[in-house]
């Protein structure tokens, strides 16, 4: 009779087992994160993913606003912080104070791709 229990017990862990691990996938591809102003997805197949999370740390220019053209010349802006988005610049540290909830700035992302020009598309959140 006990043996009969363990066996029971032993079949009910492995179907539970089984039943638990069978909606687990594993994913070789590991979730790029921006490190110091660059994320890197030259091993992802931009054509065929999913939308992708630009998170991680972000350049941040304190009370500057910039384009494009001011990153060309000779001498680019210097990186006043890097912010890790997303989250407020409330507590960003800038000459060792907080930066408060009032003012402006630039955050710039540059995104390394496998083709050399390859079209993207940004889609952002609503903020007030």
């Amino acid at each position: 009779m006990t043996h009969r229990i363990l066996k029971l017990i032993l079949l009910i862990t492995h179907v539970t087992t089984i039943c638990l691990c069978a909606g687990c996938r594993l994913c070789n591809d590991a979730t790029p994160i921006a490190r110091q102003g660059i994320i890197d997805l030259s091993a992802t197949d931009l054509q065929n993913s999913d939308p992708i999370r630009l998170d991680g740390a972000w350049e941040f220019y304190w009370k500057q606003l910039l384009t494009p053209a001011d990153f060309q010349g000779a001498h680019p802006p210097v990186v006043t912080a890097f912010l890790t988005l997303p989250s407020a610049w409330n507590h960003a540290e800038i000459e060792g104070e907080k930066a408060g909830r009032a003012g402006y700035a630039t955050l710039r992302l540059r995104i390394l791709s496998n083709r050399e020009k390859q079209s993207l598309t940004r889609a952002t959140a609503p903020f007030a």
